[in-house]
């Protein structure tokens, strides 16, 4: 279950801006998989759930190499037919 991002989730990604170099994360891996990894991972796992639930004809999604498909595909599903597109567009996502 996804329970949020910690500041240190905040504090990782500030110093991988810095020192994004192979041997630093390697250092650091431990940090990106407590701190980043696994919450994204729950927070992926809860978002499936929650569409599966409110959206059981689409329960697979194939990703093709084409881009265009694939453009299309993210499209389709992320439009929000019961919002007008300006308020699906304004949405924002809250932790």
């Amino acid at each position: 279950m996804f329970t949020g991002f910690s500041d240190a989730t905040i504090d990782f990604l500030w110093e991988l801006r810095f020192h994004n170099e192979r041997p630093w994360f390697l250092e650091h891996k431990q940090v990106f998989l407590d701190t980043l990894d696994r919450p994204m991972k729950a927070l992926a796992a809860d978002v499936t759930a929650a569409l599966e639930q409110a959206y059981p004809q689409r329960v697979a999604v194939v990703v093709r190499r084409d881009r265009r498909r694939i453009s299309q595909a993210v499209a389709e599903i992320t439009r929000l037919p019961h919002l007008p597109r300006r308020a699906a567009a304004a949405r924002q996502w809250t932790v």
